[in-house]
């Protein structure tokens, strides 16, 4: 199975849309970037929710960048937008590959609240290995950061890792890896 880029961004004051590429048959899921982010909100409106992204294989997963944050509130006294939820599964055979994942909330303006923390979910049920770009679940102004969860049967690496509070919160996001081999954590956490 292979795609090229998805696209299912708002417009502006536009939610963004889900999107789901999941493959039956054994073999390598190949996907282009992804992005699903919130749509710019116009005067006087909240931010706009990103998008929730899954993608499942039963052969291995190789995805180009993934991005689905919230956007920010108009100025003024507007909430923050909802960053998505991403959740990749590879369920027999191979490895899983990613660029980089951006699930951040929207930044609040004023007396707006921040948007919902996003989180990151990547499951390698295989004895391949795992190998991850930078992931970024923090939160924008006024938002919590987002879970980071990263489970591989073989080997596990991965780049920096944010999942800080963002200003005006106090919440980190969680971040577990678990491998059945090696971790390699190259950047700053």
């Amino acid at each position: 199975t292979r795609t090229g880029a998805l696209t299912t961004s708002g417009q502006n004051n536009g939610q963004s849309g889900n999107i789901t590429v999941a493959s039956q048959a054994s073999g390598l899921v190949t996907v282009g970037a992804i992005n699903a982010v919130g749509g710019t909100a116009l005067a006087g409106t909240a931010g706009r929710s990103g998008g929730n992204v899954t993608i499942n294989s039963k052969g291995g997963i190789s995805a180009a960048t993934l991005s689905v944050s919230g956007s920010a509130g108009a100025a003024g006294a507007n909430n923050g937008g909802n960053a998505g939820v991403i959740n990749i599964t590879n369920a027999s055979g191979g490895a899983i590959t990613t660029g980089a994942i951006t699930a951040q909330t929207g930044n609040a303006t004023g007396a707006g609240t921040g948007g919902t923390a996003g989180s990151v979910t990547v499951t390698n049920n295989a004895a391949g290995s795992t190998s991850m770009g930078a992931i970024n679940t923090s939160g924008g102004t006024k938002g919590n950061g987002g879970a980071v969860n990263l489970t591989s049967g073989g080997a596990l690496s991965t780049a920096s890792i944010n999942a800080n509070n963002g200003t005006g919160r106090t919440t980190r996001g969680n971040v577990n890896l678990l491998a059945g081999a090696a971790i390699t954590q190259s950047g700053a956490i």
